[in-house]
């Protein structure tokens, strides 16, 4: 059997039994669009300028399941390796309202004492020293949102810590994710407003050649023995409105119908069984 609507690697797996390939749909999927490819060269971009001496601060914001932790992921292990640690990435979401930047930073440098005990001409040199061991250049702050959650005694000096991330001292760029509502955050210290650029990225639009490009690759991943129809003007625009635009959630539902397509022989995506899995799929909170 052949299947060229598929990429090489899936080709074999479409010779399994349906429930090899459902399970096989469940695989994580990352795809490379123009958008994410523009954010790995500019953290690039940024690596090389700190590394001169030129420090960027950077809010990427975006609709919660747009991919902006996906993207964090991926260029994490693109430019880290096992000599460098060029890019350090921190989830805030698990530390609750206990977010205390400085203490939360340096632990994942691997300092051990309080962050009190460093903030002297010795540990402020101890601190510099593991960042050029490390080779250190950016640090990424994902799930940013939670900075507006935190209690009110570590408000002021997260705000400070984030100002004095990038200074001479310590000479990384910083990259905080998350929300419009990071964004506020950010807004409301002026000299947070102005350190930090912002960079948006861009919902998806159902007539746009990008979002018909993404939707493709997923089929090319998806298991099945006959070719999908995808891109049409019907199926992109009911994906975009019902998944409000959130890449997450149309990844679910086309893998949903990818499991439905084999469960059923329909060996393929159309606008029908699309439909299907939309109208069983539990209504999003705003609808």
């Amino acid at each position: 059997m052949d299947f060229p609507h598929l990429a090489q690697k899936v080709q074999q797996v479409a010779m399994l039994d349906a429930a090899e390939r459902i399970m096989y749909c469940d695989k994580p999927i990352w795809i490379k669009t123009n958008t994410c490819q523009t954010f790995i060269t500019d953290i690039e971009r940024m690596i090389n300028a700190t590394r001169i001496g030129s420090r960027t601060c950077m809010g990427l914001i975006g609709i919660s399941g747009i991919g902006k932790t996906k993207m964090i992921e991926q260029v994490a292990s693109r430019l880290n390796t096992p000599d460098a640690t060029p890019i350090l990435t921190i989830d805030l979401s698990i530390y609750g309202r206990h977010i205390d930047l400085q203490q939360i930073f340096l632990s994942h440098l691997g300092f051990t004492e309080s962050a009190k005990s460093l903030c002297t001409a010795v540990g402020i040199n101890r601190i510099t020293e593991r960042i050029k061991e490390m080779q250190l250049a950016v640090c990424i702050f994902d799930e940013g949102n939670a900075l507006a959650g935190v209690k009110n005694m570590l408000i002021q000096p997260n705000y400070a810590y984030l100002r004095a991330m990038a200074n001479r001292d310590f000479g990384v760029s910083l990259v905080v994710a998350g929300t419009e509502e990071l964004k506020v955050f950010l807004g409301i210290d002026p000299q947070l407003r102005s350190r930090f650029g912002v960079w948006e990225l861009p919902e998806w639009e159902s007539e746009g050649e990008d979002f018909s490009r993404f939707l493709k690759a997923v089929v090319r991943l998806m298991p099945l023995r006959k070719p999908s129809t995808v891109d049409t003007k019907e199926i992109q625009e009911r994906l975009v409105v019902h998944c409000h635009g959130s890449t997450r959630d149309i990844v679910w539902v086309m893998t949903t119908a990818a499991k439905m397509a084999i469960e059923t022989e329909h060996e393929c995506i159309d606008e029908a069984l699309l439909e299907a899995c939309l109208e069983a799929r539990l209504p999003g909170f705003w609808d």
